[in-house]
């Protein structure tokens, strides 16, 4: 009904997973058979934010013709003889430095995009987004441009400037299941003074954790991931390393607490948070980056 059963990583190790189903049956060039199917991964308990994946597991038939899968190992000495490529497709570079006047295809909007809010040409080697009246609190179409969590030991950092004219504007990066469960990480006007805000939204709680003000210049912002925790800090211009603001469970973005089956989106936002911003957000570059050496 949902068995639990094993994948093994890119590294050897045997990995719980759950949630099975929409499985396809697969013969092989050497006769073997295989199927083919979505799962999730959990962590931390019965809790899963990462997104639906494809696994793969042998299938033997039996004597009365039925197919029996694997609940040790779904490997085999099949794919153990092989290297197998981490994706099917040329590895895109970890750093994304928003050369091209388009954007990578691992890169999603929020439901309909509005095309008004970002550019790639406005400020060629920069992504610009311009917040709308729209926030990341609704099931609406923000200035978001995000992609999803493949890891849970990732990385994510980005290089953002951003002067907001009016206490209204804000831009930053999130790691975001859906409206009602999100955490952000960005830049605001507040009187004369910029600030960065660690800000969680968990249901109907709205939670400010820190803020502090914030010298002139670039930033960069930096969301590291684990398995349990997701750690927030920032390195403004002239400091000598990353200053941590914050840290958050990664359960209270998950499935089983806030509903889905997409998993997280670590991404870029801009708001104007019910008007339209003036101040443009300009993204140098935003890097994803993954330990391979750590159960992912």
């Amino acid at each position: 009904d949902n068995p639990i059963l094993t994948h093994r990583g890119l590294a050897g190790q045997n990995q719980p997973f759950q949630g099975t189903g929409h499985a396809d049956l697969v013969q092989a060039h050497d006769n073997s058979w295989w199927m083919v199917f979505l799962a999730f991964r959990k962590a931390g308990g019965d809790f899963h934010h990462l997104g639906r994946e494809t696994f793969l597991t042998p299938v033997k038939w039996n004597t009365d013709g039925w197919p029996e899968v694997s609940t040790a190992d779904t490997v085999g000495p099949f794919v153990t003889t092989l290297t197998l490529p981490l994706s099917p497709l040329k590895m895109e570079s970890s750093r994304d430095e928003f050369n091209s006047e388009k954007l990578n295809l691992y890169w999603n909007f929020l439901r309909n995009p509005d095309e008004a809010s970002w550019s790639l040409t406005k400020n060629p080697g920069t992504l610009i987004l311009t917040g709308n009246s729209h926030t990341l609190d609704e099931a609406a179409s923000p200035a978001f441009i995000g992609r999803r969590q493949q890891h849970f030991n990732c990385i994510t950092t980005v290089a953002l400037d951003f002067n907001p004219s009016a206490e209204n504007e804000t831009a930053g990066i999130t790691a975001l299941l859906n409206e009602t469960h999100h955490y952000d990480l960005y830049i605001q006007k507040e009187g004369n003074d910029r600030y960065i805000v660690l800000r969680y939204r968990l249901g109907s709680l709205k939670h400010i954790e820190k803020k502090a003000r914030l010298s002139s210049g670039p930033v960069q912002l930096r969301i590291h991931a684990e398995q349990l925790l997701y750690t927030f800090s920032y390195l403004p211009a002239g400091a000598s390393g990353f200053i941590p603001l914050g840290s958050m469970e990664t359960r209270y973005l998950s499935s089983e607490v806030a509903g889905g089956f997409t998993g997280v989106y670590l991404g870029m936002f801009a708001s104007g948070n019910g008007k339209t911003s003036i101040s443009p957000a300009g993204f140098d570059w935003f890097e994803y980056v993954f330990d391979p050496s750590v159960k992912n």
